[in-house]
């Protein structure tokens, strides 16, 4: 065999190996699937309740809300159809121009909730 063709087998080789270890600790994984889906519900954002003892303002609320109808095209809020995480969202709102607080902008979502206003 040539040097190449050394080189590409010796490079093949890795690559199966490190694909078998990557099936074999998948197969581990999956072998106690009550231990996976502990697993799956500590780290699922909707099972991660936060506590919030504060309320928000209505003039917090009203200005977020405000923010969000005047901007509702440039954030595509009307193609939002799919659970989101709240961080993602509060990015997505920052970038926009909203200077929020995300203690704040929690608490305007669990109102939202609560009032079953805006989102869902």
């Amino acid at each position: 065999m040539t040097k190449k063709q050394l080189l590409e087998a010796d490079y093949e080789n890795a690559r199966r190996g490190q694909s078998q270890q990557i099936r074999k600790a998948w197969e581990r994984g999956s072998k106690d699937p009550k231990k996976n889906k502990e697993e799956a519900e500590v780290t699922a954002d909707e099972d991660i309740e936060m506590q919030d003892d504060d309320g928000i303002e209505d003039k917090d609320f009203n200005a977020i809300v405000k923010f969000l109808a005047k901007n509702r095209r440039k954030l595509a809020l009307n193609t939002m159809h799919f659970r989101m995480g709240e961080h993602v969202l509060l990015a997505h709102i920052v970038a926009c121009g909203l200077n929020v607080d995300p203690n704040v902008f929690r608490a305007f979502l669990k109102r939202c909730q609560a009032d079953n206003k805006y989102f869902k």
